[in-house]
Parts: C-alpha cells; structure tokens; sequence
C-alpha cells in the first residue's frame, strides 16, 4: 500500500511502502487455480520484496518439470520458527533443470549467506549443453560477514553431468563454502540426509575457511551433519580425467557427524597427474568429530601415480574424531609400478595422516575392514595406516577392528599390510583386541617405523606384531567368514568357531553395532557387525528407520511415530554421539498411542540416537538434532 503526500510551495513527496510478510502454505507451478507462482523464482522474488512471517513459508512445487536456476538470497525474516521450506512433495517427482555457461562456479541451486532455507524432495539435475555444466547441484556460500547456517537438504536426488553426460572434475552434488572472517560467519549447524547423488566428480564437500596452501584452518565451521545418503548407486562418483573422485569430502570442519552414508562406487579413469592425487569415500582435512555406520562398498582409481582409500584423515589440532561402525571394502587401483623407497601406500581402508594445523586424536573402534586383489600388484597396501616421520608424530587409538588385507604383490618391494605405524617411535599407535590378517603373497601382519628415513621393523605373525609394536597383548589373528565381502556386506557369517575367538568387551563409546543392534554385554565381537544377532528392522537393506522423529531439528520436543499396531511395554533410550545413555524410560502402549511425546528441552545441541525396543525384542531407532 502506497501513501502519497504532496506539499505545494514547490514539490514535495514522500512515499512510504507497507510491506507484510509472507506465511503459510504456497503452491509453485501446478498450472491451476491454486497456483500461486508460476516457478520457483517468482515466489523468491515475491519473499526477497515482502520477508517471511510468523510460522515460516512452504513453497509446493507440484509434480512438474521446472528449468531453471534458483539463488536463494536476501530474504528478511528467517529464523529458527519462521524457516523457508521447498518442498518437491515426494523425491522425484518434482525435477529442477538448471543450466549453465562456460563460466566456472555456477549452481542449480545456491544460498547464498542464507540461513534457516530446508530444501527436500527435489530432483536436481544439469539441462546445460556440453561445454557449458553446472558446477553444483546445491551449493551454500557464506561471505566474509553472513555465513549459512541451519540449512536443511533433505531427500533429493541430484545428477549431475551435462545432459547425463560424464561430469567435469569441478563437479560437486552439494557444496558448502566458506569465506568468514568470525566464528559468527562460518557454514555451521548445516544437515544433509537421505540425498542420493551420482554422476558428480566429487559427491559432497564442505569447505571451512583455511590456508590454500597448507590447509591449516583459518576459521573453521562446526557441527555441520551428512546422514543416510547414497552415492553412485545409478552411476559412479568419479569421471574420466587426470583428477582424484571423493564421495565426501570435509576441511576445517569441526564436530563433523558423518553418519549411515552408503558409498556405492568411486571410481575415475585415464588419470596421468603431474604429483599424486587420490580417490577416496571420504577424505577429510583438519576435521574432528564422528564418521559411524557407513558402508563403503567400492573405490578405485586408474592411471599413473594416485592412491586409493576408503578413509583418509587429518584430525584438527587439540580435537578428536571417532571413526566407528563403518564397513569398507573393494578398494583398489589399477597396477602400475610403485616407489620402493616412498613410505606411503597406494591402497589403503584407512589412512591417518597429520597436515598444517592437524595433530589431533583419531579413535578407530569396531571397524570391518577387507583388502583383497586378485591378481600380482606391484605397490604397497594396507588395512590401516598411521602416518609418521615429519608429518606425524601424532597418536590414534586402534581397537576392535577386523582388518584383513589379503593383496597379492609382485615382490618383497610391495609389502601388503594389515597394520602400518609411520612412527619409529613406539608409543603412538595405542592399538588391541584386533583380528589382523595378511595372508596373501608378501603379506605382513604389520610394520613399524614405515617413515622417509625410518627402520621398517616387519612383522610376520601377531607375536612379533605386539613385541615390535610394544602395544596390544590382547590382539590375535584368526580367519573371519564375510556374509559377501565382494558386494560389500562384511557381516560376520555364523560359524560359530570364529564368533568365539574374536569375542572382546564392549567399548562404551560402541554401543551398538552397524545394524543398530546393541551389543551383547557380556561380549561382543570385533568388527562392526555383532554377529551372533539376527540383523534388526532399524536399517534393513541400507533404509533409514521404520519410526519418524519430527521435529527435526528439534527445541524442546520430539515426537515420534511409531508403526500401527504395537501394544507393548515399550523401553526408550536417547543416546548420544559418544554413545552414553542420557535419558531412559519405560511406558506401556495401549490402543491408539502411536505417537509418542518426549522433552528434549534439557539436552545440549548435537546429535542424538532414540531407541525402542519392546517386550517381543522388536527395535526401532531414529535420529534427531538438538538445537
């Protein structure tokens, strides 16, 4: 509404707008009545002009195709109640073409220094001409001042590739990016969950500010959370040029939550770098927090000098990262002729490793790890590997894990290893009750001193293992039985006899294994599956949960939906990131309750685990965010 004031004696007028905020529900592009916008874009510019309300917006983009490129930005009124949800209704059936130009950095969708934005549901994919793809599916970019903050990526499907052709190496399904000078401007608190992407060269990346050079953190983002998505289960992570492939990828990024992720193939080709690069499921850099109950199924990489890892780390100075629950598997490289005198490894499940502001505390508990090549390599190989020498220096508590590398290898030249410290030194790799095994040619069950100028000292038998590495009385190495390591699925078979010889404690920060079964108190047994249970209903075939946990992230209250028909006594535990049980209660169901209430108003933010088992042994798990 305009106001006109005019005063003769000479011109005068002043003009003043009444703007109000926009609230409710909206619905985009179903070409009826009911259409409030035709696309996307309109209905952005509609906010950016009037602001979001009490109560927040919803933007229901009805089953339709829309082309073209959303920049969510500018849009006064957001916060924490009053968010701005897209939603494509159900994932798939609404499809967002963007198109791009031969210029770098452009985006299907980007926010930009926009906080409190939940995208879900959408099907993201790249329109544009070869010559000219989009860069990123999703990107989030703060400036210096205005980061992204409690942003939501639920859901979607993204493929990326210049009409599905093979992706540029500046792919990415969804990045993050950060140029803040403060704590107050960085990417933070941001979640990414259910998404699958394929067709990218590198899934996700999330970037904190930091030196370009030596990657020593500047002003890095915090509790930043990626769960249950899947990658390159259509079409690979990777692409055709001289360049490594990542599924996820973090820096300067503290009290990261990487948690039930499934890596389904990485894998680039005709790669001839000029220094040596490397394909990885997750590759982190100066990051802490929690990487738990993934599954990497398949990594590899081809061409000249590069390396291939299920896990490679460097964990930000005075903090920690837990790496837990995880199954990796089929990594591997094309053969070529490796360095006998580099120290590193060409192959490994999981590399350890310090940079320019690294140095911190990796923990590496209940692993499964397998390592095998069918035929003669000509590099070196290993299960885990501490680095060492001047890059280390630092200390990683290994225990629980069953670490197999059965690598066959050309010579004495190319050890295959279960373990490798780096250090010289004793005292740094803190390591027990593993089952490590090395049984193909020229397999070592560990190393000591794999370091430039270090004194290989190599163990051939887990006797000399513990006297060389002076830790772990309690390690053995006994043969498992996979369910089916080549399709990735390293549950324990039930055999009995290995069950019993590879039984420990249970580790409190451990509860449960990758099946989201508790593990039995008076013994559980290495690895990251608790074999002698029957798989539960939480995540059967890689599925997020049977029960709903709204509102997620959640303030004071989370409810919870149980499916019909459950008339039990029913035990609820909350469980955090460490593991610890913070709350605990019983209730018994009657007919009708099927939507539970519980107070989380006391809980410190973070991320937390809700279990549900009831008289008959029946479990149900979710996950929420406490704000």
């Amino acid at each position: 509404m305009k106001f006109l004031f005019s005063i003769f004696f000479g011109t005068f007028t002043i003009a003043a707008i009444s703007q109000t905020p926009l609230s409710g529900n909206y619905i985009v592009g179903s070409g009826g009545p009911e259409e409030n916008y035709p696309t996307l874009s309109a209905a952005i510019e509609d906010l950016q002009e009037n602001g979001v309300g009490d109560g927040g917006v919803t933007l229901t983009a009805f089953a339709a195709e829309f082309y073209e490129n959303l920049v969510i930005e500018n849009i006064p009124g957001l916060s924490l109640e009053n968010r701005l949800i897209i939603d494509g209704i159900s994932s798939g059936s609404t499809t967002l073409y963007g198109s791009g130009t031969p210029d770098a950095n452009e985006a299907v969708i980007r926010i930009a220094s926009t906080s409190y934005v939940t995208i879900q549901n959408l099907s993201i994919r790249d329109n544009s001409e070869e010559g000219s793809a989009v860069e990123f599916g999703i990107l989030m970019q703060g400036d210096a001042n205005t980061g992204c903050q409690y942003n939501e990526i639920r859901n979607c499907r993204i493929f990326m590739g210049a009409m599905g052709e093979a992706p540029v190496t500046g792919t990415r399904g969804i990045r993050m990016a950060s140029l803040a000078d403060s704590p107050s401007a960085t990417n933070s608190h941001n979640l990414i969950d259910s998404c699958l992407i394929d067709n990218t060269a590198w899934g996700i990346q999330i970037s904190g500010r930091a030196n370009f050079f030596s990657g020593a953190p500047i002003e890095p983002d915090s509790a930043n959370s990626i769960t249950s998505c899947v990658f390159g289960s259509i079409r690979r992570i990777g692409h055709p040029f001289s360049s490594g492939a990542i599924a996820i990828n973090g820096a300067a990024n503290k009290d990261l939550y990487i948690y039930n992720n499934v890596v389904d193939s990485v894998f680039n080709t005709e790669s001839a770098p000029a220094l040596p690069i490397s394909s990885s499921a997750f590759s982190f850099d100066n990051c802490s927090g929690e990487l738990s109950f993934n599954k990497v199924r398949f990594v590899r990489y081809e061409g000249t000098i590069g390396s291939a890892y299920g896990i490679r780390a460097s964990i930000i100075a005075e903090d920690t990262m837990l790496i837990s629950n995880n199954f990796i598997s089929n990594i591997s490289r094309s053969d070529f002729v490796g360095s006998t005198t580099d120290p590193s490894f060409s192959v490994s499940g999981i590399w350890l490793f310090a940079q320019a502001g690294g140095g911190g505390y990796a923990r590496v508990l209940n692993n499964s790890i397998y390592m095998s090549g069918e035929e003669l390599v000509s590099y070196k190989t290993s299960g885990f590997h501490l680095s060492g020498g001047s890059s280390g220096g630092f200390s990683a508590q290994v225990v629980g894990n069953i670490i197999v590398n059965n690598f066959n290898t050309s010579g004495s030249d190319y050890p295959a290893y279960a373990i490798a410290d780096g250090n010289s030194a004793t005292g740094f790799l803190i390591a027990d009750f593993n089952n490590l095994i090395a049984n193909g040619q020229n397999g070592f069950i560990g190393v000591q001193g794999q370091e430039l100028g270090g004194i290989n000292i190599q163990a051939s038998t887990i006797d000399d293992w513990i006297e060389t590495s002076t830790t772990g009385f309690n390690q053995i190495s006994f043969p498992v039985i996979f369910e089916n390591e080549d399709a990735g699925n390293l549950r324990l078979a039930d055999d009995g006899e290995t069950l019993t010889a590879i039984l420990m404690d249970v580790l409190p920060e451990v509860p449960l294994d990758i099946d989201f079964n508790f593990r039995t108190v008076e013994g559980t047994h290495m690895g990251a599956h608790e074999g002698e249970m029957e798989p539960s209903n939480v995540f059967n075939n890689d599925r997020p949960a049977a029960i709903q946990v709204f509102p997620n992230p959640a303030v004071d209250e989370v409810r919870i939906e149980l499916p019909a028909g459950i008339l039990e006594n029913m035990s609820v535990r909350i469980i955090d990131i460490q593991g610890r049980v913070i709350q605990e209660k019983n209730m018994v169901l009657s007919s009708g309750d099927q939507l539970l209430r519980f107070d989380v108003s006391p809980l410190p933010a973070g991320v937390y685990l809700i279990h549900l088992s009831s008289g008959k042994n029946e479990g149900y798990t979710g996950k929420f965010v406490k704000e």
